[in-house]
């Protein structure tokens, strides 16, 4: 009887075909993730807190960063409790961080406040 013998050889290229096939699903997977961050209609919802108020320089830190959906330029509502006080542009973006300036103020920033940008 004649069964299929394989070299070490073919073992090798079938070794080598698959790990090709796998780098190329994990490339086209993160590219598909990068695409969808960049996309503005399918924005979610950001929830954050301040970390910290630099008042001189109108300068504000967030709990939110690149792997939360944060994007330069994008626009957080700030409420103490129910009360909106204030809005913060972002401007540098971190991976869990963000720091931003303020756009507007009805009572000065603190530390604690909660920042929203709500989804699309």
């Amino acid at each position: 009887m004649g069964g299929m013998k394989f070299s070490i050889r073919d073992l090798f290229w079938l070794l080598l075909l698959a790990a090709l096939c796998c780098a190329w699903w994990l490339d086209r997977s993160r590219l598909a993730l990068q695409v969808e961050h960049l996309n503005p209609d399918k924005r979610v919802r950001l929830d954050a807190v301040v970390l910290s108020v630099d008042t001189t320089r109108q300068l504000v830190d967030v709990t939110v960063g690149f792997d939360d959906g944060a994007r330069r330029g994008d626009i957080l509502e700030v409420r103490r409790g129910k009360l909106k006080i204030g809005e913060i542009s972002l401007r540098e973006i971190n991976a869990d961080r963000s720091r931003g300036t303020i756009s507007s103020q009805r009572a000065p920033l603190q530390k604690g406040d909660q920042a929203t940008r709500s989804g699309n």
